[in-house]
């Protein structure tokens, strides 16, 4: 006991040992590593560091005591925070600064806030081993080859320098789930990420805190984080500016909008992101329809009353609820006799992230109901919906209706400007007739409850019923089936969209499986045997090709991809069957190429 006393406090606390250290202050830290991670010490031995203030860990902050090489870590060493809060760590917007030297190194962090974390160097390069040094989020101020796991994080924090980087992570994570969840087209996407990065958990959750979600675990070849917050709000120590390197990263205007990811988990999500999304016309926006609890299925069916007091995150960071809106307090009115007052309020909102970006030719009222008790909500600019099991839309028509460049709000259309060969056809950003972008896009996601479209007003004839053949019509490059009914029975022609039929390149679908009723995949199924049929024999590519009657006018569609089954096994065995006529494509053995409607 006298000779702890001796070596420790009055109280003969030993608060330094060649294992431990209860009390690293800002002050002692950079020299108590250097201590104890010298050669004189055994590599193997465990060290633990109870921070007991906020610490900076940069070469900018240690000055002339900082050693050149950096801070060496030769064994494994503990960073424990504060129990009662997280304990900030400043990394100063630097990197390379501790380097993890040799078979026993690595680095574990509990309930430590990690801040001002930067882009990785030209140095981070030739040890990342794939990894990305364009995300801060790797903490590359912890420089070691990436090929096992040095690195550790529990219940900590990543204080991230722009949203964005939060927005790659949740977009990532939403990939890895569902390619775990078997569907093909994220298996492909996510191949570098399991064989290469060697994912086996990737995992991230909305946060109570605003604009924060949450890492449950992820696990790679290089390091391990579980239960760790992402936010771009300091915890302690100042913000810095994220350094520009103009050798690896590309100069992003400060005005040009970067691209957001917002995970949508209800209906009042939806509503709110894509009144969001009006206030920001040229903005890249993917929303990922999300369900809760584990199900497997996300119903955009009908909402008498949306109740937006349900929404825990802003889905599109930086784009809160607005004062008023239904469900929450002082909610305004949303009758008809209100509707101007309403209109209003729901749309005073101040100080918005997005509105510097353009708006939208017609602002539209936060929808107080599914879909909105005035009408369709009105698509005016670009956004992607991506990622989910299954969609359910609940049989509804007229969910959406896309804005008609050829008829842009609040001016006349003519044959000059705003025709359907017009590229200058509508004020709002985005809208380019026969242009590469959509309007609306649905990617890697089923689809079922597909509503058909306003039988009383088609122009085609209903009367035959399903037993009806088809017809066939000359056109260029071939033939073309015309059907003897309307396009709106059709519900893979996707009725709870409103479009201009006339309009090309509005709606895009892409690696969607749509369920559908019998007697019209058996349609579709025939009318695919026939052009493969007549295909044969010939050195064509075998190419489906329908005219559909409408009110409007005919709707000539081309389906270059048509895999048509009565089972997910079966769906599945399609898509595997298709990737191997690919790998060996002879005149006898053909099938319908890749592409949308």
């Amino acid at each position: 006991v006298q000779a702890a006393a001796a070596a420790g406090d009055a109280a003969g606390v030993v608060s330094t040992t060649d294992s431990y250290v209860l009390a690293a202050t800002n002050s002692t830290l950079l020299q108590l590593l250097q201590q104890l991670n010298s050669e004189q010490l055994s590599e193997s031995g465990p060290l633990l560091i109870h921070l007991v203030t906020n610490v900076s860990l940069a070469p900018r902050f240690g000055g002339s005591a900082w050693p050149p090489g950096g801070v060496v870590i030769r064994r494994p060493v503990m960073f424990v925070g504060r129990s009662w809060q997280p304990t900030s760590m400043d990394l100063g917007m630097q990197v390379g600064q501790v380097v993890l030297e040799g078979v026993s190194a690595n680095v574990t962090l509990f309930n430590v806030a990690l801040e001002n974390l930067a882009y990785g160097d030209e140095a981070n390069a030739a040890l990342a081993d794939g990894t990305s040094i364009l995300l801060p989020s790797q903490l590359w101020a912890f420089q070691y080859r990436r090929v096992r796991q040095q690195l550790v994080l529990w219940d900590c924090t990543l204080v991230l320098p722009a949203e964005h980087f939060i927005d790659a992570l949740v977009y990532w994570a939403s990939a890895f789930a569902s390619a775990q969840q078997g569907q093909s087209y994220w298996r492909t996407q996510t191949v570098f990420m399991r064989q290469s990065l060697h994912f086996t958990q990737f995992r991230i959750s909305n946060s109570p805190l605003p604009g924060a979600h949450v890492i449950d675990a992820l696990a790679m070849k290089d390091r391990l984080v579980f239960n760790t917050t992402l936010t771009t709000q300091p915890v302690a120590a100042a913000a810095l500016l994220l350094p520009f390197n103009s050798s690896i990263h590309q100069h992003v205007a400060t005005s040009q909008a970067p691209p957001a990811v917002a995970p949508i988990y209800s209906v009042e999500e939806l509503a709110l992101s894509l009144y969001d999304i009006q206030k920001a016309c040229g903005r890249v926006v993917t929303l990922l329809p999300l369900p809760l609890d584990g199900n497997r299925v996300l119903s955009w069916g009908r909402v008498p009353a949306l109740n937006y007091s349900l929404v825990d995150d802003d889905p599109i960071s930086g784009e809160p609820v607005p004062l008023g809106a239904p469900g929450t307090t002082h909610a305004v009115p949303h009758n008809a006799s209100d509707a101007a007052a309403g209109a209003a309020a729901a749309n005073s909102t101040a100080g918005s992230a997005l509105e510097e970006y353009g708006a939208a030719s017609v602002a539209q009222q936060l929808p107080a109901s599914w879909p909105p008790a005035n009408g369709p909500w009105l698509v005016q600019c670009p956004v992607q919906f991506q990622g989910t099991t299954m969609l359910d839309l609940g049989f509804v028509k007229g969910m959406f209706t896309l804005q008609d460049p050829s008829d842009p709000p609040g001016g006349s259309s003519s044959s000059k400007d705003g025709g359907p060969d017009s590229s200058r056809s509508s004020s709002s950003l985005g809208l380019r007739v026969g242009g590469r972008r959509a309007l609306m896009q649905f990617a890697q996601m089923s689809m079922r409850g597909l509503p058909q479209g306003d039988l009383g007003r088609s122009g085609g004839n209903s009367s035959g019923g399903w037993s009806s053949t088809w017809q066939t019509a000359a056109s260029v490059g071939g033939s073309s089936l015309v059907s003897a009914l309307p396009a709106e029975a059709y519900s893979h022609l996707l009725w709870f969209v409103t479009r201009n039929i006339a309009v090309t390149n509005q709606l895009s679908l892409v690696n969607v499986t749509l369920l559908i009723p019998p007697q019209e995949a058996e349609r579709l199924a025939a009318a695919a045997r026939a052009a493969i049929t007549a295909a044969s024999g010939t050195n064509d590519q075998p190419v489906l090709s329908i005219i559909y009657p409408t009110a409007a006018g005919p709707l000539p569609v081309v389906y270059r991809a048509l895999s048509v089954t009565d089972s997910p096994a079966a769906s599945q065995q399609a898509r595997s069957a298709a990737a191997a006529a690919d790998a060996k494509e002879t005149p006898g053995h053909r099938r319908l190429l890749a592409a949308g409607l």
